[in-house]
């Protein structure tokens, strides 16, 4: 297959997720479905750069943004918006080689089938943000989390609630992220700005800001590259306390260490000192009150730590050393001892090493805590009530600040720095930060200033234990107090013209009126005033048309005139009302702030938690590594950074351009510009708009796949879409799958229990039409479905059973759930896209006050969750959308992506037709309407203006409105918190199935890999290794696997990864192109896999032993090699002379054998002296070959047993044996997961122990309790 040039076209097979930028969201997902082995249809994308060359080459580029920058509101402008856009794009030629190029791509593709389906791919160029190193302060299913982003990523928004501080209309506020993306930027120049504070952020030079626009006051958008020197950007003043940090702390949760003992009287350390005054206990629990925040403080500020044993609290006032001795009484650590001039010391190794793992070693000071570059604030402190973090915060101030012109506080670590600066904003007091560069080989030192005008609400929530610094504090408030005029240190406003307008406008607003009758002219019409009586009668003059006229002639009407202005309208002299309103000049916020309020205008007002801070520098910093960015709907910015920088974020544009089916040949170019011109629909301008994202800051992809011509298709989520609860849903219809995605027929619906794999619920609908391909057009086309069809089940349950298993590998692959298109041809399946569910709702449990008392009116699918009341707008075509108002409830055949407009004004949706996973039903739960869908006969039982009441979780619509306020019981996953990871004796690792679950494997901290399965990354080339081989060559071969050892290797070096050889059984490899010749087995478990196919197939396995040769010449050391299925040492000699061969020295790079047959087992003894390093049993297969029982044989699956006595007696036999010849042994199998099993093969004398990822932490625990209680059992 020719490769054609990159820049305008990629292969699926070629793309990574990385690629987003160049490929789009959905071309990104195609090609990581692609490399993980998933059944999608061939295909190739035309990449975003194509889409960009095009109109900057042609130059439309500056008339398409010029046309579509219009008011999104206005409908008229929109249309024509999109009629130009359309045909600047559609009657502009494309250059000659990029379409010979496109189409010599299909011609590839299409395999000698005409048609094939071309999709929208879009993507923003402001996805990468910040920097890895930047700091960032987030809450996890409530919990603290702070660090640099490169340790708090990667984050399952999908499954965990991950929230960050965020800019809204009501301040600062913690706002739910929907997704963390991460970018590589190695080599990149990014931009560190600075604010007039000392706050800094560091982002790529196209992100965007959030800046203030000083004539309105409200934010807007800019970049690095476009500042013009006098921007404000915003900072947090003020955030939200978690309240969420724990009472009471288990220090064996952050003490490490093989020698880690409990007692009776608590934690200790083992060693051999006959010391006794260093043996102290610890108590495993400690109180989290204020007096040990206090403690903690003090040691972050200046605590010290000698010999590993002895913690040293050193501090001139006796009050601060009291109370410091006050709280080791308590745990038991003071007993009486004298004070060393101005220290005490407290001796214990537990309590040193606690210390250290909370808050930070004073490594490399000679001891000296004040001066350690590596303290920090323990993580829970994040989460304490503001009274523990004021009580914290003053133990640091205490131990290392001082009082002058202001309240100060120095250090050399620049991550306490950032954390005390945290805790500040979490109890509302206002900061500023320096920085001194170190000299002479001194450190670089940090300071955080208070200024005086904070001093009062310092005392308040913070204040001194030390009586002299309080009594500096006090003179600070007083002398503060006495000033006539204090700025605010660092931020101000200069009130323009237009601000000035604004406010009296909003001044104008305010003042009182009265009704009073005006006269005015019979001729011109203006206001005229009382002239001199003539001939006994009253006159008007007017001085436009120099006539007088009498009352009959003059026209009197009654207007609202404000208070105050005599009979002729004028003011009093010194009261002209505005002269109060008029505001001119510089000010500090808070001062105009006061000003405002003076006035009455307190709509204009700062919002107290925020502050818009002057750029003082710009900086430019070469980066290596990632940059991220989190995903924020609605709020669409975040808070990280030194010190809460404010900044923008992406948004998503999914759903918002073209699809088109069947396309020839013929037709592609056109099809392709179409795509492009879908940039620039109303409802994708309109979108775009919404967000505050410029149109030319987006590209667009373009994916053409080969055509599949269903004959069912439909959507699967592998999660309930609004609750998140562990049910697989199965949309299905006949044909193909645009009818289900649209909306335009109720699909039938399956609910599948993930947990045992029962089939919940299978509601059959009546589908009256399908979509199909006209066999003479290729136009996709509506036809009605047979009677016999209308009402008969799409699925069979065989066909539920595949489906679902294909969503569960697509949701093993992605680590989350997943939301996934699927069709059938014949016997295949095929998954034609699949992304993350982003719509699991935390508030999905609601339940309505009110609801269940109104007559049900109609039911269907509950497809956004809440509940929502109004008067109903039926809207039979997209010309009756300007009747949608705000608060009403659309009543609809089928919902539309062109309605977006509209739903977004409406307060609930109901749809005759579509499913519960239709494209229409996802875009209302992203907007947050509830909706219901599928109702069949919601336009003929509802009147137009009738007041329902919709619940989008049961489904119901009732008659009338709900009496009062809708509460919500959001059911929350309860997870345990990420505890310290516990030291063993027993290692344990952890099993990877696929490369791309080695990063989230890696973060367990797992003692390494003990089973990486290369099945996968060979399976994933859908091809078997004799065919890939034929098509790309041994050297293709041989990058697959070391490509993907070596992303898991990289991840844990200098972790070992053991990596299995080849074990697929035939019916794997029967799917893959080259399968054919595959031979049919009855039970291919029994049959030709594992080591058995390697010895018989030598020339393909020496291509996987050459990888191994190429890792271990490129450096990875870690990598160990595991056969798979050996019997006896006859296998293991074979294999081992293989591996000489092929350059792997069986004498330096360690190597093993899986225990999974009896007779391995018992021959364990001839394979040590073969020359194996490790055994690794895997129970699966050792349990159903040694009892005969097939585990998924419904009728002996309850027989399958891993503790069975037999099991048990091999695995110990093969543990003793492999001792005695120094061989280690492991267990690789899913029964390590079990409490029974761990105590068992930690009693044995296993060497490691490997679990699933999610797994890990608790066999670690597991271990740990084990090992105590053995080592107290020797001693005792």
């Amino acid at each position: 297959m020719a490769q054609p040039d990159t820049r305008n076209v990629r292969w699926l097979e070629d793309v990574r997720s990385d690629d987003i930028g160049a490929v789009g969201g959905k071309g990104a997902s195609l090609g990581e479905m692609t490399a993980a082995g998933l059944p999608v249809p061939p295909g190739f994308v035309v990449t975003a750069d194509t889409y960009r060359t095009f109109i900057e080459e042609t130059g439309i580029d500056e008339a398409l943004f010029e046309a579509v920058d219009v008011d999104s509101e206005d409908s008229t402008a929109l249309t024509e918006a999109e009629a130009t856009a359309e045909e600047l794009v559609l009657e502009t030629e494309l250059p000659e080689s990029v379409r010979e190029r496109i189409l010599s791509a299909y011609d590839d593709v299409a395999d000698g089938k005409a048609f094939v389906a071309v999709r929208s791919s879009a993507t923003a160029e402001d996805l990468p943000s910040i920097a890895a190193d930047e700091s960032a302060l987030i809450r996890v299913d409530g919990e603290p989390r702070f660090g640099r982003m490169s340790e708090i990523a990667p984050l399952d928004c999908d499954r965990r609630t991950v929230e960050v501080p965020s800019l809204t209309d009501d301040g600062v506020e913690w706002r739910e992220v929907e997704r963390l993306y991460e970018h590589p930027a190695d080599g990149e120049t990014l931009y560190r700005i600075t604010t007039s504070s000392g706050r800094q952020i560091t982002v790529t030079p196209d992100h965007s800001l959030v800046v203030l626009d000083e004539d309105t006051l409200e934010p807007t958008t800019t970049t690095v590259e476009e500042l013009g020197g006098d921007e404000k950007v915003p900072v947090a003043r003020e955030l939200a306390p978690m309240d969420a940090g724990p009472d009471t702390i288990d220090v064996t949760d952050y003490i490490r260490g093989s020698d880690v003992l409990l007692s009776d009287g608590g934690v200790l350390i083992d060693n051999d000192s006959s010391n006794e005054t260093i043996q102290h206990t610890l108590p495993e629990t400690i109180r989290a009150d204020e007096d040990f925040a206090y403690f903690l403080g003090l040691y972050a500020a200046e605590g010290s730590t000698y010999s590993t044993h002895e913690v040293a609290i050193t501090n001139t006032e006796e009050e601060v050393l009291e109370r410091a001795v006050r709280v080791m009484d308590r745990i038991g650590l003071y007993n009486g001892q004298a004070k060393n001039r101005h220290s005490y010391r407290f001796h214990c190794k537990s309590l040193v090493r606690f210390l250290h793992s909370v808050a930070g070693r004073p490594d490399g000071t000679d001891g000296k805590g004040r001066l350690a570059r590596n303290k920090r604030v323990p993580e829970f402190v994040f989460g304490w009530d503001r009274n523990r973090i004021g009580q914290f915060l003053r133990g640091c101030f205490d131990g290392n600040g001082t009082v002058g012109d202001e309240v100060a506080y120095a250090t050399t670590s620049e991550r306490l720095l950032e954390g005390l600066a945290r805790l500040l904003e979490l109890l509302g007091i206002d900061y500023r930060i320096g920085e001194r560069e170190g000299t002479d080989g001194r450190s670089d030192s940090y300071r955080l200033f208070v200024p005086a005008r904070e001093a009062a609400a310092f005392r308040e929530r913070v204040g001194f234990e030390s009586t002299a610094k309080s009594e500096r504090l006090d003179a600070l408030i007083e002398a503060h107090a006495e000033k006539a005029y204090y700025p605010e240190f660092n931020r101000t406003i200069t009130v323009s013209e237009e601000l000035s307008r604004r406010v009296r406008d909003r001044f104008e607003e305010t003042l009182p009126t009265e009704e009073i009758a005006v006269a005015r002219c019979p001729d011109c019409g203006d206001e005229i005033n009382g002239s001199s009586p003539y001939d006994g009668r009253d006159r008007w003059y007017c001085p436009d048309c120099g006539s007088a006229y009498y009352e009959d002639d003059v026209v009197f009407e009654t207007e609202e005139r404000y208070r105050g202005r005599d009979d002729k309208g004028r003011f009093a002299a010194g009261e002209h009302p505005w002269n109060e309103a008029r505001l001119g000049g510089t000010y500090s916020q808070s001062r105009f702030n006061e000003l405002l309020e003076e006035r009455g205008v307190e709509s204009l007002q700062f919002d107290e938690t925020v502050g818009w801070e002057d750029i003082e520098r710009v900086d430019p910093v070469e980066h290596d590594g990632p940059v991220y960015d989190f995903c924020v709907p609605e709020a669409e910015n975040f808070a990280a950074g030194r010190g809460s920088v404010i900044t923008h974020n992406t948004a998503s544009f999914a759903g918002q351009q073209e699809t088109f089916l069947n396309v020839t040949r013929e037709s592609l170019i056109d099809r392709v510009k179409r795509c492009w011109a879908s940039l620039f629909t109303q409802r994708a301008i309109y979108y775009r708009n919404e967000q505050g994202f410029d149109h030319d800051a987006v590209d667009i992809a373009v994916v053409v796949q080969q055509m599949v011509d269903a004959d069912k298709s439909g959507v699967m989520f592998t999660s309930h879409p609004s609750t998140g609860e562990s049910e697989l849903i199965i949309e299905s219809a006949w044909g193909l799958g645009e009818a289900v995605v649209s909306g335009s027929v109720s699909p039938d619906n399956y609910v599948v229990d993930r947990e045992d794999g029962e089939l919940l619920e299978a509601t059959v609908a009546d589908k009256k039409t399908m979509m199909i391909r006209d066999a003479d057009t290729g136009e996709t086309v509506e036809r009605e479905v047979a009677a016999d069809r209308r009402n008969a089940r799409v699925l069979d349950d065989e066909e539920i059973e595949r489906l679902v298993e294909l969503g569960e590998r697509a949701e093993a692959h992605y680590d989350e759930p997943q939301d996934v298109e699927w069709a059938i041809v014949g016997d295949d399946i095929y998954m034609l896209q699949s992304r993350p569910i982003t719509t699991i709702s935390e508030g999905a449990t609601a339940a309505s006050d009110g609801g269940d008392d109104g007559d049900v009116l109609v039911s269907g699918l509950g497809a956004s969750p809440g509940i929502a009341s109004g008067p109903t707008r039926v809207v039979r075509n997209l010309d009756q959308l300007d009747k949608i108002g705000e608060g009403d409830v659309i009543i609809t055949e089928m919902t539309t992506p062109d309605m977006v407009p509209a739903m977004k004004r409406a307060s609930g949706i109901v749809t005759d037709e579509g499913g519960m996973t239709s494209h229409a039903a996802i875009v209302s739960r992203e907007l947050g309407v509830p909706a219901i869908v599928g109702c069949e006969t919601g336009t003929e039982t509802l009147d137009d203006g009738q007041v329902i009441t919709i619940d989008g979780d049961t489904g119901s619509v009732t008659a009338g409105a709900t009496d009062g306020e809708t509460e919500t019981d959001p059911m929350e996953e309860v997870r345990p918190q990420n505890p310290v990871k516990p030291m063993t004796a027993t290692e344990v690792k952890v099993n990877v199935s696929i490369p791309e679950a080695a990063e989230r494997a890696a973060a367990t901290g797992a003692d390494g890999v003990g089973l990486l399965r290369t099945e996968h990354m060979i399976l994933s080339t859908n091809k078997t290794p004799e065919r890939y081989i034929d098509d790309h060559g041994v050297d293709a071969y041989v990058d697959e696997i070391v490509g993907g050892v070596r992303g898991v290797a990289d991840e844990f070096y200098p972790r070992p990864v053991r990596v299995r050889t080849l074990d697929a059984p035939t019916d794997e490899f029967r799917q893959l192109e080259g399968g054919e010749d595959e031979p049919h087995e009855h039970n291919p478990m029994l049959g030709y896999r594992g080591i058995r196919r390697s010895l018989d197939r030598p020339e393909a396995f020496k291509h996987e032993l050459e990888a191994f040769r190429r890792l271990y010449e490129m450096g990875y050391d870690n990598v160990e090699i595991m056969f798979p299925l050996v019997n006896d040492a006859e296998d293991v000699i074979r294999a081992r002379n293989l591996m000489e061969e092929a350059g792997v020295d069986p004498e330096k790079r360690r190597w093993g054998v899986m225990i999974e047959t009896p007779a391995s087992a018992l021959g364990v003894e001839g394979m040590a002296e073969a020359g194996i390093d490790f055994a690794s049993f895997g129970t699966n297969d050792l349990t159903q070959y040694t009892l005969a029982v097939d585990r998924n044989n419904g009728n002996v699956a309850d027989r399958f047993d891993e503790l069975h006595p037999a099991i048990l007696d091999l695995i110990e036999t093969t543990v003793e044996t492999c001792r005695e010849h120094g061989v280690d042994t492991s267990i690789c199998g899913q029964a390590g997961s079990k409490p029974e099993m761990v105590k068992f093969l930690v009693d044995a004398g296993v060497s490691s122990i490997s679990a699933n990822i999610d797994a890990v932490r608790d066999v670690q625990h597991e271990v740990k309790r084990v090992e105590q209680r053995l080592l107290l059992e020797s001693v005792r």
